[in-house]
């Protein structure tokens, strides 16, 4: 649902003016995209931006008011959207039917586009990204589908990818991300799928490049468990967090071995064993966004100060 009203078309705006002084011009959006996964980022307490139909909103929880990032024309869908670990940058994908696919990057502060990246790839959709977690996070991991089938390693300033992994199979409801302590690991689960991968740098004195390894194609733990992974994230303390679609979060270190594990289904009535079994992680805030198929959880995981007595 979107409510038009008469104004000056701006640049955040999808919207073409119909006359030299007059325009229509977009003023709220409801609704949000429940295809696409991970598809709500904070920028701030105060701020988020989301998907909704053809249109990417910047939306101001306290003052009520939304603002647009507008499409690129000729795109045909948008497919995902991630954000930087700084939370100054966003992008997000589209398709094109002459283009392929297409990833815009945009500036928080200044609220114009950065980038514009032209995969010029015979596949024509995106299905996840992630930011480098590097001081400049120049880099972007972009994964084609879905189903998809290869992990592009790119460093979005430049004209070219600089390392590509065709992965065995087609994944399917996929997620990828870099540890926020390593720079040079990465991580990929979905549908069956958990790849840990480590990114070198090639001998190539022509131009940067890198070479794309994958460390470990499963969780390293003895206790059974679902690997169907649904999403993931990392602590700041370098502990990759993992849920599976049988309710199931478990707790790995840099190298894919299991820390612990809990089942939420199992353990809903009480709480107090997730804290013990997941030592290395406190949660301290929990948002959720709810739709008819899908949770978004926003987690703010910080290590507890011990005190000293």
């Amino acid at each position: 649902m979107v409510i038009i009203d008469s104004l000056i078309a701006s640049n955040y705006t999808n919207c073409k003016i119909m006359s030299s002084s007059y325009g229509v011009a977009m003023q709220f959006i409801f609704g949000v995209r429940d295809d696409i996964r991970n598809s709500l980022h904070f920028w701030n307490e105060s701020k988020i931006v989301y998907v909704a139909g053809h249109n990417i909103i910047d939306y101001n929880i306290e003052e009520r008011t939304q603002r647009f990032y507008p499409p690129m024309e000729g795109s045909t869908v948008i497919s995902a959207i991630t954000m930087s670990a700084k939370r100054n940058l966003v992008a997000f994908a589209e398709s094109q039917r002459t283009r392929g696919a297409i990833i815009s990057i945009y500036d928080k502060n200044q609220r114009k586009r950065r980038c514009l990246i032209s995969t010029n790839s015979n596949a024509n959709n995106i299905s996840a990204m992630a930011f480098s977690t590097d001081k400049d996070e120049r880099y972007l991991l972009i994964l084609y589908g879905p189903p998809a089938t290869s992990l592009l390693y790119w460093c979005w300033n430049s004209p070219n990818h600089k390392g590509t992994l065709s992965l065995k199979h087609p994944v399917e409801s996929s997620k990828c991300s870099f540890n926020p302590l390593d720079g040079n690991l990465c991580v990929l689960t979905g549908k069956k799928t958990f790849l840990l991968i480590q990114i070198e740098p090639t001998n190539d004195n022509v131009r940067e490049s890198f070479s794309l390894k994958v460390l470990s194609d499963k969780v390293n733990a003895e206790a059974e468990h679902s690997h169907n992974y649904t999403s993931h994230c990392w602590t700041a303390d370098g502990v990759l967090v993992v849920s599976t679609d049988q309710g199931e979060i478990l707790a790995l270190n840099s190298a894919g071995g299991l820390i612990g594990m809990v089942n939420i289904h199992k353990r809903i009535d009480s709480l107090e064993p997730m804290y013990s079994a997941l030592i290395p992680v406190s949660y301290t805030h929990l948002r959720a966004h709810e739709t008819s198929l899908h949770l978004v959880c926003r987690l703010l995981l910080e290590k507890k100060k011990k005190k000293k007595k």
